[in-house]
């Protein structure tokens, strides 16, 4: 069972701009389903290409259930234990970006990371690294780093490794702390080696 637990272009980025803005915006063209993430006051679109699963449309998608042997129940459980919002899955199920938002131990410190000093950002992104910060939950960051930009403000870019439960994938995570949520668009690569088209995706 996957608990997560073609074509890309830069729809990652678009994705992140609109989740991180909170304010609404739509994210580009070929559009289907609007995600609204009350959370963390966020509207984001994604194009048709993808299988989008949220909350409330589980039971439309058996063939997604029956794709990633899980139930909607199982997945209901695993979306709560997580903060996960939704997914987009490729027609294929070997991408998988996952929009989570949780209030963990670095959300309550931090609440909004980008007014943090830059030793407290450099500590964050360090811990990653090190893996002080989900080490123990089976994630080894091999590369990070702090991207700004006028769209989605200071968000710490992430390249990785998961190894864990008798599961295994890799990928790229963009991570803010934000009005005391931890938000997280992780783009997950699934049953194949990563490719340099997944990275400029991002």
């Amino acid at each position: 069972m996957r608990s997560m637990k073609h074509r890309t272009g830069n729809l990652l980025g678009r994705l992140l701009c609109a989740v991180l803005l909170c304010c609404g915006l739509m994210a580009g063209s070929a559009l289907a389903d609007s995600l609204t993430f009350n959370n963390i006051y966020a509207t984001v679109n994604v194009p048709s290409t993808y299988v989008v699963l949220t909350k409330n449309n589980l039971s439309q998608h058996p063939e997604a259930m029956e794709r990633l042997a899980t139930t909607v129940e199982m997945t209901e459980d695993d979306w709560a234990a997580r903060g996960v919002m939704a997914q987009a899955w490729t027609e294929n199920y070997d991408v998988c970006i996952e929009f989570t938002a949780v209030q963990d131990e670095q959300a309550l410190q931090y609440f909004n990371i980008a007014t943090q000093s830059s030793e407290v950002r450099k500590a964050y992104r360090t811990a990653h690294k090190d893996g002080t910060l989900y080490g123990a939950a089976g994630y080894t960051y091999e590369d990070s780093a702090w991207k700004k930009g006028k769209a989605y403000g200071t968000m710490l870019y992430l390249t990785y490794r998961y190894a864990a439960d008798g599961e295994t994938w890799s990928g790229y995570q963009y991570r803010t702390i934000r009005n005391g949520y931890t938000i997280t668009v992780d783009y997950k690569v699934l049953d194949r080696e990563r490719k340099k088209a997944d990275a400029t995706a991002l």
